[in-house]
């Protein structure tokens, strides 16, 4: 038999063919090696071991074409997104570790109020009266008295002790963290009288009650958040330096200067018009009453968040190459459009888990809660009203998906609109040039 030799190659991928091949080269040397075992003949095997995609990797100072120390290329951060993205096993959870205890608190609150409780919040009205609850909540016959601690500590067992003397006939303890050793003791001595919520139980809950809600959190708090942050406050900084400046004459632009803006317009139009293709899917909700399903669509719609947050890299980091050669072109495109509307259009992605915006949807949860008690007993068409009930099941899953797409495509369009102004302001000063020269 004849004997194997091992290489190690880097296989070129399909998508790749609109980069040279020295950059190619360039590029693949910063890339995880595919280990290859391969016979005499070079063919390749059917099973290729790839190292691990979430390795750090820093770009090599031969391959660090102007950019920043310790940042990849976006070609490269995206060949490893990919695979991220192909092994990743998308999950609905919330990271609770973002809220405070209040934050919690309401948001257990908002829950409980979307699937018909009445809520009394102990904690915030009126402490002394607390007597172990934070919240109580109240559906017919059920009552419960709920009580939130991050991580409790030994001081905390007086209050366990006094929600599990509690009249409710249901108590319920929500812990995020393990709690200290000697709290943990304690538990066992409460054990039928109070029931215990760790953070993967309380996901269950949210997850199982109220999709649609659980989505909000869980899109709010993907990475995408920060990215779109950080690009707005990039641009809105150098919005604000424009501010009384007068307009400075421009060099032709180089060759590198001209690749970086038609790749900055390519990344801005897959932010706007992607995801203004995708609102299509969303026009008319459908009316489905399976569960699995609707987290299907879900995870699929939390992987186009992982690709969009690709784009943002690539425009980000092309930005702010494209800005440092060009500084004076960009304040120019900015000082014309100081009150355009697409600046409006970046700030239309945000979250809302700040707690005043939780105490905002709690309060208009139950005002529309209200509002529906008293319309109930005025309506006449009762066949009308289970035909509206009916088509409503699940939409709200769909809603969720669809408003964060829409949130998706304003703000495409805003950075789309600035990139088109920077390239219509330098189409302006070529024009002039030949004007100047006839």
């Amino acid at each position: 038999m004849a004997k194997r030799k091992t290489k190690q190659v880097t296989r070129r991928p399909n998508n790749s063919s609109s980069l040279s091949d020295q950059t190619y080269k360039k590029l693949a040397s910063c890339l995880p090696l595919r280990d290859v075992d391969l016979p005499e003949s070079d063919e390749l095997p059917r099973e290729i071991r790839y190292k691990s995609a979430s390795e750090s990797l820093e770009v090599p100072d031969e391959v660090d074409i102007n950019s920043s120390n310790s940042k990849l290329l976006p070609e490269a951060y995206e060949l490893n997104a990919s695979y991220d993205r192909d092994i990743r096993e998308y999950k609905l959870e919330i990271d609770w570790s973002q809220f405070d205890e209040p934050q919690i608190q309401t948001l257990i609150a908002i829950l409980f109020r979307n699937i018909g409780y009445s809520i009394q919040n102990w904690h915030k009205a009126d402490r002394s009266r607390e007597a172990g609850a934070d919240l109580v909540l109240s559906k017919s016959k059920d009552k419960i008295a709920l009580a939130v601690k991050i991580k409790p500590k030994t001081s905390d067992r007086q209050q366990l002790s006094d929600l599990s003397k509690r009249q409710e006939n249901r108590k319920i303890y929500v812990h995020i963290q393990t709690p200290s050793r000697i709290f943990h003791d304690s538990m066992d001595e409460y054990e039928g009288k109070v029931e215990f919520w760790d953070g993967q139980k309380l996901n269950e809950f949210f997850v199982k009650k109220d999709l649609a809600f659980a989505a909000s959190l869980i899109f709010d708090n993907h990475k995408i958040s920060n990215s779109i942050g950080e690009i707005r406050s990039k641009l809105l900084e150098i919005r604000a330096k424009c501010i009384g400046l007068k307009k400075k004459a421009v060099n032709s632009m180089d060759r590198s200067s001209i690749l970086l803006l038609f790749r900055l317009k390519d990344d801005a139009v897959s932010l706007h018009k992607t995801n203004k293709n995708v609102i299509t899917l969303f026009e008319k909700p459908i009316n489905i009453k399976n569960q699995k399903l609707n987290e299907h669509f879900l995870k699929i719609c939390m992987e186009h968040l992982d690709i969009m947050d690709s784009v943002l890299y690539s425009f980000s980091y092309y930005f702010d190459k494209f800005y440092t050669q060009n500084q004076d072109l960009v304040h120019n495109s900015m000082q014309d459009h100081i009150g355009k509307s697409a600046w409006l259009w970046l700030s239309q992605y945000r979250t809302k888990n700040t707690l005043v915006s939780l105490k905002k949807e709690l309060k208009e949860a139950i005002e529309d809660g209200n509002l529906i008690n008293k319309l109930q007993n005025t309506l006449v068409n009762h066949e009308e009203e289970k035909y509206w009930n009916e088509m409503s099941k699940n939409n709200d899953v769909w809603s969720a998906m669809s408003a964060r797409v829409k949130q998706l495509t304003l703000f495409g369009s805003g950075v789309e609109a600035i990139i088109d102004d920077i390239i219509d302001e330098y189409a302006m000063s070529l024009t002039k040039d030949e004007v100047s020269e006839r």
